[in-house]
């Protein structure tokens, strides 16, 4: 029994010390490659996906807490119903949480370690449990931002959970908990609305809607961080109404630019949409 303690003690003691070495190789080498526009989730979530098991390290899962009325209406929510995470990880922040350091809706960063939530209640509820190890003591992820100019040095922060809700008039009607964190190797066109990216390669030939290509260019802070992956000119088109609003403005000029879907196909765009 004895030499089964024993053994057991140095089998956990060097799982925590490559643990440690991963981390600290994964803060020494960390800089965030390019996020990935896809015109839709399915695309990128597969690559997410792949990446993410490419990593061989410790997996923490973090399921988020819904509630309200209308819980239902989050499953819109950007942030994830559920939430993988190893060292390694590429990820973007999904919050403003301190504009002044760079730590705003779109920055990315590197998992660099877990540690012990530092609060129980709401931490405890949200944070991640180990699949191996201590199952008692929940871990939030600590993330080392990449928010400098050349995207190898920023802030190192210990990522707490937060709150997106939905209200009707002065009512809370949805709300979802879970940690302000997205995989970002690669994200869907739509769910990058609202975020400045430093670097991006975009898929453009498969855009399906009105706009679509024109908020994927619009989320990198310069042409010269922009790659394209793919490109359709059919694919970029103004919607009708805009066209027509315009076209007012002139006194009934006609505009050149298309202002109907490819293939007759309108905003649709079956499953995978997002």
């Amino acid at each position: 029994l004895l030499d089964t303690s024993n053994n057991e003690r140095r089998a956990a003691d060097a799982a925590a010390a490559a643990a440690a070495a991963a981390a600290a190789a994964a803060v020494a080498g960390a800089r965030a490659e390019a996020t990935r526009l896809y015109a839709r989730n399915d695309p990128a979530e597969f690559e997410n996906e792949q990446r993410l098991s490419k990593l061989h390290s410790q997996e923490y899962c973090y399921r988020a807490m819904d509630g309200g009325r209308l819980a239902s209406q989050m499953d819109n929510c950007i942030a994830p119903k559920e939430l993988r995470l190893k060292v390694g990880a590429q990820v973007m922040l999904l919050k403003n949480l301190a504009p002044e350091r760079r730590l705003v809706n779109g920055a990315r960063g590197i998992v660099v370690g877990f540690k012990p939530a530092r609060r129980i209640g709401f931490d405890q509820l949200l944070a991640g449990y180990p699949a191996e190890g201590d199952a008692a003591m929940p871990y939030l992820p600590e993330v080392k931002f990449l928010t400098s100019d050349d995207g190898r040095t920023g802030p190192t922060v210990l990522i707490d959970p937060d709150e997106w809700s939905l209200e009707s008039g002065r009512d809370k009607v949805a709300w979802r908990k879970q940690l302000p964190l997205k995989l970002a190797w690669a994200i869907s066109i739509h769910k990058s609305q609202g975020m400045t990216l430093e670097a991006a390669e975009l898929d453009l030939a498969s855009c399906f809607e009105p706009g679509h290509a024109y908020v994927a260019l619009s989320r990198v802070v310069s042409l010269a961080a922009t790659r394209l992956l793919s490109f359709d000119p059919s694919r970029v088109y103004a919607h009708p109404k805009v066209v027509a609003y315009y076209e007012r403005l002139d006194g009934g000029a006609p505009r050149a630019a298309a202002a109907h879907a490819p293939g007759g196909g309108g905003s649709g765009g079956g499953g995978g949409g997002g």
